[in-house]
């Protein structure tokens, strides 16, 4: 059995760092991508479990890297999950119009994170 891959897209720094923090104690494989074309680099070359992806993000904004990732990647059905300090319910809707599994509010809660991961990613996982 492997460990679930997580890829970050976040431009905060220090937000990237706590939640891959907190996600690694979880038993997630994690990375990072600052902006969105290395997201999107990111996602071909690791091929995630799951992706958390920012909405203001520099280069490719996060709901064009959605577009991007569900068109051009339809066989590989990856929970996304929007992970944004944004309330507004038309970038929710919006997102999920897009493809989206989910949409979360940052908070400084971890454990609201953690919950919703565990809803999309399957419990154990066998590669063979």
């Amino acid at each position: 059995m492997r460990k679930r891959k997580i890829l970050i897209i976040e431009d905060e720094q220090d937000l990237a760092e706590v939640n891959k923090y907190i996600l690694q104690r979880a038993g997630y494989e994690i990375f990072v991508a600052c902006d969105g074309k290395e997201g999107i680099e990111k996602f071909e070359e690791i091929k995630p479990d799951l992706v958390l992806l920012d909405i203001a993000l520099p280069k490719i904004d996060g709901f064009e890297v959605l577009r991007i990732l569900r068109n051009n990647y339809p066989e590989q059905q990856v929970p996304i999950i929007v992970f944004t300090v944004s309330i507004l319910i038309n970038d929710s809707l919006r997102a999920r119009k897009l493809g989206a599994t989910d949409y979360i509010v940052k908070t400084s809660d971890p454990k609201e994170l953690l919950r919703k991961i565990e809803n999309v990613l399957p419990e154990e996982y066998d590669d063979s």
